[in-house]
């Protein structure tokens, strides 16, 4: 369980450094994906099959 939560922690903090989201990131709300996704979808990352 630790080595997932290092592995989500390096993650989302690339994913924020090059100014990234992916559904389930930590501190991301349903509300704000939603904005993101209409607003910004290029922001957005998918996972393959999504």
């Amino acid at each position: 369980m630790a080595a997932r939560r290092r592995w989500r922690e390096r993650r989302d903090g690339w994913l924020e450094e090059h100014g990234l989201v992916m559904w389930g990131m930590r501190g991301l709300s349903a509300q704000e994906f939603k904005r993101i996704e209409q607003q910004e979808p290029h922001r957005i990352l998918r996972r393959p099959g999504a």
